[in-house]
């Protein structure tokens, strides 16, 4: 069976569009060459903190110096891009500058891993410089440093530093952040990851479920063909479908509209069967409908086959912003469909009216078929009910549709 992909391909380029551009986005975030070199102040923690307001006549040394403050910082150091920093790559080293004096030389208290030489050292009262090194990417490593008197006031570091391929490097208090933009700022690779992943994983899971059903709708339509071979082979079927096309009017209207045309027909046509026969039936379905007709041999089996072939993919068609149908299965939807309602016909209308007006295109609403009256002498309408009674004229009978002399007011009901 030869799939008609660019049907599928087309209902659902929104759906592949999307999944590769959310795929592209995603190998690209990732495979792009990113140099990125971060600092952040992991922790600062107050020993000593006199409030100006309340601290007179007190005094507090360390090491002979008064202070009025004691901070110990920790600061992490790391490589979070993706490339190699190289010793070379420093143009200028990593300095921080405290906005308080430096009390003591840093030392590291972390590193990853463990074979990275980090050097922290004090070159100026209140500046710490970190030596150019190779940092891996991932690499890190946390110092501590104890700054006397700092300024609350301010921003108690800055970072200073020129390395090749970084743009900038900017310090991160991580001890002033809190709530949703913290959590935001500290795994947003993970949230834009996740977030893209879903524009992956939600159109793949309805392109499969659209492919399966587009599968399964073609092998369908492969039975709806072979039915379509059967008409197609019987010249009586054929006239009667070309006879009742140009009857509706088919030519008219496009294939939608034809399909949900002859869709109502056939099921006014079955419950107009359903009632002249007094077979009870389930009104929700059309299938199962046929099918209690012809267990009381009122229709063919065939009927009901052809019933149940053509009925999903109308009813898809109709229900469905989505076409998989090309202009050929249309045409030979639509064909199988006159076939049925030609058939049904046959079985509905019986012909011995005088003036063999059954069988006829009601001349009311155009759309409906008369038939004989059941217990009346005259033609009924299966669709908007106008009946029209015999009536002797000149010694024949016939009908006032047939006789226009024999025209007469409220003859038609």
């Amino acid at each position: 069976m030869k799939l008609p992909t660019n049907t599928f391909l087309k209902n659902n380029i929104v759906a592949i569009a999307t999944a590769f551009a959310a795929a592209f986005l995603l190998w690209y975030f990732f495979q792009r060459d990113v140099k990125e070199l971060s600092v952040k102040i992991l922790k600062s923690s107050s020993v000593i903190s006199l409030d100006q307001n309340f601290s007179e006549g007190i005094d507090i040394l360390y090491k002979s110096i008064p202070i009025k403050s004691l901070y110990i910082f920790d600061v992490l150091v790391q490589n979070t891009g993706n490339r190699p920093i190289e010793t070379n790559n420093f143009d200028r080293p990593l300095t921080l500058t405290f906005v308080g004096q430096v009390a003591q030389q840093p030392f590291i208290i972390s590193k990853k891993p463990d074979q990275l030489d980090p050097k922290v050292n004090i070159i100026s009262n209140n500046v710490v410089e970190v030596n150019p090194l190779l940092m891996n990417s991932g690499d890190n490593f946390i110092f501590r440093v104890t700054v006397l008197n700092l300024r609350g006031d301010v921003s108690p570091v800055a970072v200073d530093g020129r390395v090749v391929g970084v743009k900038s490097i900017s310090v991160q208090n991580e001890t002033q952040q809190n709530g949703v933009w913290a959590l935001l700022r500290e795994y947003w690779v993970t949230i834009l990851s996740l977030f893209l992943a879903v524009f992956i994983i939600v159109p793949i899971s309805i392109i499969a479920y659209r492919y399966i059903d587009f599968v399964r709708f073609r092998i369908s339509m492969e039975q709806v063909r072979s039915n379509y071979d059967d008409l197609a082979n019987n010249p009586n079927i054929k006239s009667q479908i070309s006879s009742l096309g140009k009857r509706l009017n088919i030519d008219g209207y496009d294939y939608k509209n034809n399909l949900l045309m002859l869709r109502v027909k056939i099921e006014d046509m079955l419950n107009e069967l359903s009632r002249k026969h007094l077979v009870i039936t389930n009104k929700g379905s059309l299938i199962s409908m046929a099918r209690q007709l012809s267990e009381k041999h009122v229709i063919p089996p065939s009927v009901t086959s052809a019933l149940r072939d053509i009925l999903p993919a109308i009813n898809k068609e109709l229900h469905s912003s989505i076409t998989y149908l090309n202009d050929d299965d249309y045409s030979k939807i639509q064909k199988i469909a006159l076939g049925i309602t030609a058939e049904l016909e046959n079985l509905n209308f019986t012909g011995g009216s005088p003036c063999q007006m059954s069988g006829q295109v009601c001349p009311g609403c155009k759309q409906g078929i008369m038939d004989v009256a059941e217990g009346q002498e005259g033609v009924e309408c299966n669709r908007c009910g106008l009946y029209i009674p015999a009536m002797i004229f000149k010694s024949a009978v016939s009908c006032i549709t047939c006789n226009p002399l024999a025209s007469q007011p409220n003859i038609l009901k």
